[in-house]
């Protein structure tokens, strides 16, 4: 009913200022032309024809002043400030003047504002929409924050949402930014103090971002509090960082120019995710070219959708989040703004956040479920940093939990955000496949000696974290990065069968592992020198070793010169001593096999 009533005092009053306006044209062009209306007598066909060029000025006018009112619906329930004397203008694609504005209008989003005389805004409207570059033409006008009275505080959202299962998962990467557009934030608050990344002043184009209203600080302890500090409240992506732009009067209203030029700052600044707490923000055609200059440069938009409590005809506007509320019985309270243009919602009552000045406040409003659904984006761009807007918005509705009606209705959108869902769904599914894992060398049934290399095989799609080498069932040594290759010093082992088997494990913690080969050892006994014959020799003199592991082809040195064997045993050898300085102590070495016997001293005479 409110709004044909507001139409129909539309065109009761499109009817009034046309009319004079449509005598002035017609009277104008007559004097210019000479062929204004005939003087037919009024029993005649034609008496009351209107002059074509009038009739249709007539009808622009109208159509104008009609669209005027769509493009700046009232908010329900509550009076909607315009500014006086001020337009904002859309200039049609791959314009960025035109002739009626004189000047550029902004590249991102082709709009322009243009200030008139107060009271000759219905005029200007007129004469900027006959120019063909202009696509739009919206009065300036303030957005109330979307708030209600406060309640008792009730912290239920945070279990409600499943914030503390999506915190299992992601607390939010400081690299990730959240805008809050709105009265600024109180960068003194202990919760907030330590989230805040440089901002701006768009009311009063400086750099003061305080919170002038308090609703800034609100919101932004919704989205990012810091939490898990013993203190304050619990903010949906406590690791994410916040920037305050300050879009609001002192009175906590913003205006739709400001807005529109905070939203691609923030854009080009490094926001991933921007929260809008006013009413009516889904139904300005201004707006809609910053949100889609925000869509397409990867950041997403989420917007309270309002609090008046009545149906809202306004279609779904496709590059916003448009957010309401419900209460901890998963209802719609009645004062929640409702309509096809609500994608989702989330907890709005009684909602335990920041205050300006320090402390706690309970709130309710959409303005609250709003960060709410804001926070979880930042926490799902945290886990995925590479999903797009769109995919964002996919993974918050699909994953909601249906309320109402089955599937999505007007009152709940999609359904009632689930955070748990959303971080589980964005992640990729846990890695349960175990790594693929061989030993290639040596095979089962060899017979090894000496430096024996063994190698494994492994391979994982999540990557291979460490591969262990097991001998006889004890680790022996381990592998971090291919390739997976080991030395096993066989000397070091008795002569006989051992058991080589793999372990490993991959990134997500994964293991496999092989069964164990059986391999011979087979190194030649090491000789050893039990006795000389004597102490002391002359050179070509003869001396006997006693020792073991002596074979046909053990050699002998003598102060590293060889000894020529003159007689052999299985544990004695005899030489010939060489020629050697006298008086000096030289070492007597047996070499059997490669295998080298510990020296035994001689002394030369």
């Amino acid at each position: 009913m409110g709004i044909q009533k507001d139409l129909q005092g539309l065109c009761v009053l499109c009817v009034s200022m046309v009319a004079p306006l449509a005598a002035h044209f017609g009277r104008g062009r007559s004097a210019q032309t000479g062929k204004g209306r005939e003087n037919k007598p009024s029993n005649q066909p034609g008496a009351e024809r209107a002059d074509p060029l009038v009739e249709s000025l007539t009808m622009r006018l109208l159509l104008a002043l009609l669209l005027s009112l769509i493009a700046t619906p009232a908010v329900a329930g509550r009076p909607v400030p315009r500014l006086d004397g001020e337009l904002i203008i859309g200039l049609k694609a791959g314009v960025v003047t035109a002739a009626s504005i004189g000047e550029a209008a902004d590249a991102a989003t082709r709009t322009r504002l243009v200030r008139v005389a107060p009271g000759e805004e219905a005029t200007a409207m007129a004469r900027l929409a006959r120019d063909p570059a202009v696509a739009f033409v919206e009065r300036n006008r303030l957005l109330p924050p979307a708030e209600m009275p406060d309640d008792p505080v009730v912290g239920y959202h945070v279990t409600t949402v499943g914030l503390p299962e999506a915190w299992d998962l992601a607390h939010g990467d400081p690299s990730i930014t959240i805008a809050i557009l709105d009265s600024g934030i109180d960068a003194t608050h202990p919760d907030l103090a330590g989230q805040l990344v440089p901002g701006w002043n768009f009311w009063d184009d400086d750099a003061d971002t305080h919170d002038v209203f308090g609703h800034g600080t609100e919101v932004a302890g919704v989205a990012s509090a810091t939490t898990d500090n013993g203190t304050g409240v619990a903010g949906a992506a406590w690791g994410c960082t916040l920037m305050p732009v300050r879009v609001t009067n002192i009175d906590g209203y913003a205006s739709l120019f400001s807005i529109l030029k905070a939203v691609t700052w923030a854009v080009d600044n490094g926001a991933r995710v921007i929260n809008l707490s006013f009413e009516g923000i889904h139904s300005s055609t201004a707006l809609g070219s910053a949100f889609a200059y925000a869509r397409g440069h990867g950041c997403l938009v989420v917007a309270a959708a309002g609090n008046g409590g009545v149906y809202d005809p306004t279609a779904d506007q496709p590059d916003v989040v448009s957010v309401a509320a419900t209460d901890p019985a998963d209802h719609h309270p009645s004062w929640a703004s409702y309509g096809p243009y609500v994608d989702l919602a989330a907890p709005g009552v009684a909602i335990h956040t920041t205050a300006r000045g320090g402390g706690t406040a309970a709130v309710s409003g959409t303005s609250f479920a709003s960060p709410l659904v804001a926070g979880v984006a930042a926490l799902l761009l945290s886990a995925a940093p590479d999903l797009t807007p769109s995919e964002l918005e996919g993974l918050l509705e699909s994953t909601a939990v249906d309320l109402g009606a089955a599937g999505r209705d007007d009152d709940f959108g999609a359904g009632r955000l689930d955070a748990a869902a959303a971080l589980a769904a964005a992640l990729p599914p846990p890695d349960t496949i175990p790594p693929t894992l061989a030993l290639t060398a040596p095979t089962a049934g060899a017979t090894v000696a000496g430096t024996v290399t063994v190698r494994a095989a492994a391979g994982d799609a999540g990557g291979i974290a460490r591969v262990d080498l097991y001998i006889d069932g004890h680790r022996h040594a381990t592998a971090a990065a291919p390739p997976y290759t080991f030395a096993w010093e066989t000397t070091a082992a008795a002569n006989g069968a051992h058991t080589l088997s793999l372990w490993a494990e991959d990134a997500a913690g994964n293991a496999a592992s092989t069964s164990p080969i059986t391999v011979t050892v087979d190194n030649p006994a090491v000789p050893e020198i039990t006795a000389l014959s004597t102490g002391h020799a002359l050179p070509k003199h003869r001396l006997t070793l006693t020792g073991t592991a002596f074979d046909a082809g053990t050699t002998v040195t003598i102060g590293r010169k060889p000894a020529p064997v003159i007689a052999r045993t299985a544990t004695t050898l005899t030489v010939k001593v060489p020629r050697l300085a006298k008086y000096t102590a030289q070492p007597v070495v047996v070499t059997t096999s490669g295998a080298a016997s510990a020296a035994a001293t001689l002394a030369i005479h």
